[in-house]
Parts: structure tokens; sequence; C-alpha cells
């Protein structure tokens, strides 16, 4: 006889797996999560017989992967995908089906399905472990990625310091405002535009960018041409491929002496 169900406090485990699982047959649902929570890391199971009770779960819990069959009453495998993804478009979701064809993978792949896996010997258990882990791993490490993007992101919009974005050939592809107030242009001309458009006439350029890409970053003093003809000596730090394919440098005016006396003047005025 199966062991009963153990009792789970989802999401009390940080780093657990967390697993909700549907299928209509009792059998099949007490074999995989005796299976899953025996073998697999830290994981938790949450059954149920239907896409329409798994749809009412997902409104009130959080799940790490999602593993459904195919072949259900009232609404099959991958008409819950399709809503699943109307809500969730990025949770794992594994069709985990003994009535699996070409036809239904390739409809489950159109719809967004992470992985398709057929029922079968019991090594098809620890191969469903092992396409759950892989999967929940990609999808964590995306949100986090995804998380220090949007701090990179708060970071570059709202500096004092002219930050820009390159691509591999060293035009500009993205830009804060206190670049466009340095260079006296607006974005959209800034866009597209490289160093050397602000540059004395005898800079280098191409042996320039050429020696920065093979570098782990740079740091020095540019003096930059504004197209009112200004010219601001400007402090940089750049650094390659800070994501791949793209570029960072960060710019500031050199302070002058004469700043840092006036500096000095307020400070001791204050």
């Amino acid at each position: 006889m199966l062991d009963e169900p153990p009792s789970h406090s989802f999401g009390a485990k940080e780093r657990g797996v967390h697993v909700l699982h549907v299928d209509d047959e009792a059998m099949v649902r007490d074999l995989v999560r005796i299976y899953l929570e025996r073998h697999g890391a830290d994981c938790a199971v949450r059954s149920v017989t239907s896409a329409a009770e798994a749809l009412e779960l997902l409104e009130q819990e959080q799940f790490d992967c999602i593993v459904s069959d195919y072949r259900m009453p009232d609404m099959d495998g991958i008409e819950f995908l399709e809503r699943v993804r109307e809500t969730n478009p990025e949770v794992p979701f594994i069709l985990f089906t003994g009535q699996g064809s070409e036809e239904v993978a390739s409809r489950a792949i159109e719809r967004g399905v992470t992985d398709y896996l057929q029922k079968g010997e019991a090594e098809r258990l620890e191969l469903l472990w092992n396409r759950i882990d892989h999967a929940v791993e990609h999808y964590r490490r995306r949100r986090e990625l995804s998380g220090e993007a949007r701090k990179f992101r708060a970071v570059f919009d709202r500096s004092s310091d002219a930050m820009l974005l390159a691509d591999e050939v060293g035009r500009y592809v993205d830009v804060n405002d206190a670049a466009c107030d340095l260079f006296g242009v607006p974005r959209e001309e800034l866009l597209g535009r490289t160093a050397i458009d602000f540059a004395p006439p005898e800079f280098d350029f191409e042996t320039a960018w050429r020696q920065f890409r093979s570098s782990d970053g740079e740091e020095g003093e540019f003096p930059l041409v504004r197209p009112d003809g200004e010219t601001i000596m400007l402090e940089y730090s750049a650094v390659p491929d800070v994501v791949p394919g793209l570029n960072l440098s960060v710019l500031r005016p050199v302070e002058s002496e004469d700043d840092s006396d006036e500096d000095a003047e307020d400070a001791g005025a204050a």
C-alpha cells in the first residue's frame, strides 16, 4: 500500500523545489509524489486531480514547476498550459503524459511548454526529476538576472554621471539623461553614434576601441568635443561586455583646480 501524503508547509523551504502535479489517475499521482519527495533534493509535491483545481491553486500559491498529464476530463494538458501561460509566462511547465504523439508535442511546444516527457518505466520518474531540477535551476537564474537588470536600470537612469552602453563596434545603443546633458545633444541624436563623433581629429578610434575590447576595463581622461565646439576634459571608466555584447562607459568632467578651490572655500565657510 502506498504511503499517505505527508503534510507540507509550502513556501517554508527557501530553496526547496515546490511542484504542482496534475493528473486524474490516483496511482500516477501517488507514484510521482512519492518518488520526487524521496529522491528529489528538498522537493515537495502538491497533487491535484484536474486542471481546474490547479488553476484555483495557482491563484493562491506559487510553485517552482508544474507537471501535468495531457489527457484529462474537462480540460486537457495543452488547454491547461494555455491558461497557465496567460498569467505565468515563465514558470516551468512539463507535460508528462502516457498519451503522447508528435502532434501533441508540437502543439505543446507552440504554446510554450518547457519540456515534454512520456510516461513509462520507473526510470522515467528519475528522468522527470532531472528535467524538473534543470528547468527550475534555469527559471531561478533568469529571475535573478531579471532582478539584477532592474537594479542596473535604476542606477543607469538616475545616475548623475553620464552612462552609455555601446554595442560591439562602439555605437551607442542606450544612454542616460546625464549623458545627453554632457554631450549637449538629445537622446535620439546620441544613439547610433560613437566616440569618434565627439573626439579631436587626431583620435584613433579603431585602435583605441580594439585595445579596449581586449582589456578587462580601462580608466583615464578623454577630451570630449561637443557639437557647439566646447571641449570638456572627462574622466572615464569603461568595462567591456558588462553583459555579453554591451560595453559600459561612465563619464564625468574632470574637476579643475578652480573648482577644487571653490569647493574648499564653500566647505570652510560652512
